[in-house]
This record gives structure tokens, sequence and C-alpha cells, in this order.
């Protein structure tokens, strides 16, 4: 079964780093890690989920409980809300190909529908 797990990690600028509404000292953001139950010591896809404060529509209250949730069933987070997290458990997560790996090894099972 896949899942993933997140850790959350500030940057801190050395600089004032500037965009067009604001200056930034500091930029939160998620470090994600997909990987097997069957198998966790082995990665399958990492990556990064960023969230820019005032800028991004994803900069809402409950982001880190639906990252949260979506490292609990990853599969299911390619129907997210959230784009940063969509965008990412769908580049990181290779899920076609997985699938039909994980499913050609196993004894019981009748065949894929496409």
């Amino acid at each position: 079964m896949l899942q993933a797990q997140y850790c959350p990690y500030r940057l801190d600028f050395r600089f004032e780093a500037r965009t067009s509404r604001a200056v930034m000292h500091h930029k939160d953001t998620y470090f994600i890690r997909i990987y097997d139950t069957y198998a966790p010591e082995v990665t399958l896809g990492a990556g990064e989920c960023p969230l820019f404060a005032g800028l991004g529509a994803d900069d809402r209250p409950d982001y880190e409980a639906r990252l949260a949730a979506a490292c609990r069933n990853p599969e299911l987070a390619l129907d997210e809300e959230y784009s940063s997290i969509r965008c990412l458990m769908a580049r990181r997560g290779g899920w076609n190909s997985y699938k039909r790996s994980r499913m050609d090894g196993r004894q019981d099972h009748n065949g894929i529908a496409h």
C-alpha cells in the first residue's frame, strides 16, 4: 500500500526576497516522501509542497490537515483541491506504472482494468 510522510520546514532567507506583493524573510514548505508499506525503506518518490504566504491559493488554515490526509492515502490525493498537493503526488507517485508492477507480482489477480 502506498503511503507518504511529510516534514514541515521553514526556509529562512539571508536576504529580503521580494515579490510583487510583499517582502519575505522566510518561506514555509513541506517535504514529502512516498513509499510502499511493504518496503518502507525504499523511497518511490520525493518532492516539495511549497506555500507562499499571502500569495498562493493553497495558503489556507487547513493546508497541513489536507496534506496529512493526502499522505495517508496518496492515490486519493490525485483529486485534491489544493494544486500543490495534487501536482506533487501526481508527478512523484508514478501511480499507473506502480500499480501495474504491484498487480503483476500478485498470484491472485484477475488482470487490470484499463
